[in-house]
């Protein structure tokens, strides 16, 4: 049931926990990449 409108729904209303989450997932890229540099 994750059509397009729902989701977009779901992310503005928990758009500072998708902010939080995405932020997460780039630190975690920048370390690995720091990791194998």
């Amino acid at each position: 049931m994750w059509n397009i409108f729902g989701w977009r729904v779901i992310t503005w209303r928990t758009s500072d926990e998708m902010i939080n989450f995405v932020e997460g997932k780039l630190d975690l890229l920048i370390k690995r990449r720091r990791a194998t540099l």
